[in-house]
C-alpha cells in the first residue's frame, strides 16, 4: 500500500518483516523449513514449535501460549497462506517509501531476526527502529503495552 498507493498512507509501521526482493524462505531459510516441518507434525511437535514464536521465559510465564499451539491444526486454510507468504517475492521498489515509517523488531524473534527487520533502514529514507527487549515473533501477544507504547509514540 505505502509503494502502490503512497498518497493514502500518512505514516508506516513495519514490524517483523524483512526487505524485498527476498523472500523469508531465503532470508531465513533454515528457520522456514523448521517451522514448515514443525507444523506438519502438530500436536506432538507444539512445545517446540511455540519456542519459535515465543522465547522460553515468556513461555514458562504464561504457558497457556503453548497450548495454544497444541490445538492448532498441522494444516489449514490460513497456514497455508501465511506458507504462500513466506515464499512471496512481490515486485515492489520498498525505496520509494517516502512516508514516516517506524521499524519495529522483538530483540529474540528467531522467525524473522530483528536485525532483518532493521535492515529496512537501509531501504527506507528516514526509517525510525525500535528493537523490543526479550521479545519474540508475536510482540502483540508478549508486549501489548510496550507495542502500544511505542505505536502511540509515533502515530500521535
Amino acid at each position: 500500500l505505502a509503494v502502490r498507493h503512497a498518497q493514502t498512507v500518512k505514516r508506516l509501521v513495519l514490524a517483523s518483516t524483512w526487505p524485498l526482493p527476498v523472500s523469508l524462505a531465503v532470508a531465513n531459510a533454515d528457520v522456514a523449513r523448521e517451522i514448515f516441518r514443525l507444523r506438519g507434525d502438530l500436536p506432538a511437535s507444539a512445545e517446540q514449535l511455540a519456542e519459535y514464536f515465543f522465547p522460553a521465559p515468556f513461555l514458562a510465564e504464561q504457558p497457556a501460549f503453548r497450548e495454544y499451539f497444541k490445538s492448532a491444526p498441522a494444516r489449514s486454510a490460513r497456514s497455508e497462506r501465511r506458507t504462500a507468504v513466506v515464499g512471496d517475492i512481490p515486485g515492489l521498489d520498498i525505496s520509494s517509501i517516502e512516508r514516516p515509517t517506524l521499524l519495529i523488531a522483538g530483540a529474540v524473534d528467531r522467525i524473522v531476526p530483528a536485525a532483518l527487520t532493521l535492515s529496512l533502514a537501509n531501504y527506507i529514507q528516514g526509517a525510525r527502529s525500535v528493537v523490543l527487549p526479550d521479545v519474540g515473533h508475536l510482540s502483540t501477544a508478549q508486549a501489548p503495552q510496550l507495542l502500544a507504547r511505542q505505536l502511540r509514540e509515533f502515530l500521535v
